[in-house]
């Protein structure tokens, strides 16, 4: 693929920024500096790598002005679109269809001893509803993500819902390759490293006059550079036909990033059971982004369950690679804590099975008033009996499950504000949804549906 105009000028600009080296001299805001996170020492290989956070200080002004790109690139494309059978937000990606099925924890011996407590105390069975999505936002991203919803029979904090808490759990997870299967760890890290790369590339876009100048200075540059270097390292792979002519259901899918299950520093994977066809699956003329839909809509007229084993990663330290030091990057621990795109070596702490996700084809649910639509949320009345847009939130979790890093730390806010900005312009300024998520009463692939 040729260069354009744009990236020869990004690539001139850097080279004349590394030579100057402004960025010994002023720096960049948009670099996490560690110089004040804790440094904790190395324990033995196999042993298990503490949760170990750190904020940055100005962590609410920079989360704001994540939530402001957002909610910004929501209204950019609500205009564009000319109505809101239209929408399409392309951080939200293609939404196939709600399918409904069950979640079994079979077995939980593997797991340490603190990790045995909540969703993983016992062996139990889960009803859930699963999202299947594509994101697909032109050549920089596209990708497949699988959100579950699980219904429990205890109260579970939700940051939607007006009374605070619902009885359900929300696991999101994105495509990812398994170790073993090519040289490459595609998917199993996130495209963002971190909230300030997020927050860069995000001014970068909106301020495309401005964005080449801040590239002569090489601390800037730098950061692009990762940046970039982190998106190839997670979806390159799966641009490959053998991964991207996978249907939903043969693929695998990883958290995109780490968790504390009961102070433990943990990743979450799915991973298929389903034999891949896609070798023999021809894409049709738009490729496979967009086939995506027929290719679900195939499976849920047929009649084979999709199965995924749920597996469990611990960090133990021999599975983390050593800090650079010579580019400011902490110790394992906080590394581990903090570094979305950091991936753990297989070899030293596998996943571990810890249970079964079948998920059921057949027409899209009928019922009004299913379970995942019941908890209220700041634009449904008491009065409202219909069904509302599903929501899906990584921070609708247990106290004793829930993600780390900053970059999450940032969702848990960005998402919701997201949500609130993109349903506002998708109706109109009106509370009522139900007209506005198509899904709910269609198997047909929609844009934009939530």
């Amino acid at each position: 693929m040729s260069e354009s105009a744009g990236e020869r000028l990004m690539k001139a600009l850097i080279k004349i920024g590394q030579v100057l080296q402004l960025g010994r001299l002023f720096g960049s805001r948009h670099a996490r500096d560690f110089t004040n996170a804790p440094t904790l020492p190395d324990g033995a290989p196999d042993a298990l790598v503490p949760v170990q956070e750190f904020a940055d200080k100005d962590e609410s002004q920079l989360f704001h002005d994540v939530m402001m790109s957002f909610a910004g690139d929501c209204l950019k494309h609500q205009k564009g679109a000319g109505n809101a059978d239209h929408f399409e937000d392309l951080h939200w990606g293609y939404t196939k269809g709600l399918i409904e099925g069950e979640l079994k924890i079979t077995d939980v011996s593997a797991l340490p001893e603190p990790c045995r407590l909540g969703l993983f105390e016992r062996p139990d069975t889960y009803a859930v509803v699963s999202r299947p999505n594509f994101l697909h936002d032109g050549d920089r991203i596209r990708v497949s993500r699988l959100s579950l919803k699980l219904q429990t029979r205890f109260d579970v904090p939700n940051v939607y819902t007006l009374e605070g808490h619902a009885r359900e759990i929300d696991l999101l997870l994105s495509e990812g390759v398994r170790q073993g299967q090519t040289n490459d760890q595609d998917g199993q890290g996130f495209f963002f490293r971190d909230a300030r790369q997020l927050r860069y590339l995000g001014w970068m876009q909106n301020h495309k006059l401005w964005a080449g100048a801040t590239l002569l200075n090489s601390a800037n540059s730098a950061v692009l550079l990762a940046q970039q270097q982190v998106m190839t390292d997670a979806l390159d792979t799966l641009y490959k036909p053998e991964h991207a002519q996978k249907s939903w259901d043969e693929k695998d899918y990883y958290s995109a990033g780490p968790y504390a299950l009961g102070g433990v520093l943990v990743k979450f994977a799915l991973r298929s059971r389903q034999d891949s066809n896609a070798n023999t699956r021809t894409p049709g003329p738009h490729g496979p982004a967009r086939d995506q839909g027929k290719w679900f809509a195939d499976w849920r007229n047929g009649d084979t369950p999709a199965q995924f084993d749920l597996c469990v990663q611990l960090a133990r330290y021999g599975a983390i690679r050593a800090p650079q030091r010579d580019k400011g990057e902490p110790c394992k621990a906080v590394m581990a804590s903090e570094f979305t795109d950091l991936v753990w070596d297989e070899k030293v702490s596998p996943f571990l099975p810890v249970g079964t996700l079948t998920l059921q084809p057949g027409p899209a649910p009928t019922n009004p008033k299913p379970w995942y639509f019941q908890s209220r949320d700041r634009w449904y009345g008491p009065d409202d009996t219909q069904p509302h847009a599903l929501r899906f939130n990584a921070w609708n979790t247990l106290p004793n499950m829930h993600p780390v890093g900053q970059l999450f730390r940032a969702r848990k806010c960005t998402h919701a504000l997201h949500r609130e900005t993109r349903m506002r312009h998708t109706s109109n300024g009106t509370p009522n949804l139900s007209a506005m998520c198509p899904v709910i009463h269609t198997s047909a692939p929609k844009k934009g549906t939530s």
